[in-house]
């Protein structure tokens, strides 16, 4: 079956990385991380977890589509380079993309998934309680 590559993705956002990198208020996260063996104040650690996410996403798709299918996507010579970070709403949406992309196979059981499926939460969660609505909310 022929993917549907008008949504089909084999990416990860630098952006994201970045803003991983500074967000304030995710010291919690940025642990997490650094205890998965990705130090985000490093450029090194920076360039590790994404390429780790593309390899996973690049995985997720060939076990959706079949072994190869990625590489007709897009050549599968991703590099990280440094970019300007985005908005915890646009980290938030990169991130919940690549999750989606990424579900495919066995992709959810490995840790990376996992541990970035915690971080989507938390950004999500921060994101809940720093709007309107909800600090307008009762509580309890």
């Amino acid at each position: 079956m022929e993917p549907e590559r008008n949504w089909l993705s084999v990416r990860v956002r630098a952006p994201f990385i970045s803003w991983l990198a500074w967000a304030r208020d995710f010291e919690f996260t940025r642990q997490m991380i650094k205890d998965a063996e990705y130090d985000l104040d490093t450029e090194r650690g920076r360039k590790d977890l994404a390429e780790a996410m593309f390899r996973l996403n690049v995985k997720s798709v060939d076990a959706r589509y079949g072994k190869g299918e990625a590489a007709k996507i897009r050549p599968l010579d991703f590099r990280y380079q440094e970019e300007w970070s985005c908005s915890e709403a646009q980290a938030y949406k990169y991130l919940s993309c690549w999750n989606y992309q990424c579900s495919e196979g066995d992709v959810p059981n490995d840790a990376l998934y996992k541990l970035m499926e915690r971080v989507c939460d938390q950004i999500a969660h921060h994101i809940a309680r720093d709007s309107k609505e909800y600090n307008e909310a009762a509580w309890g």
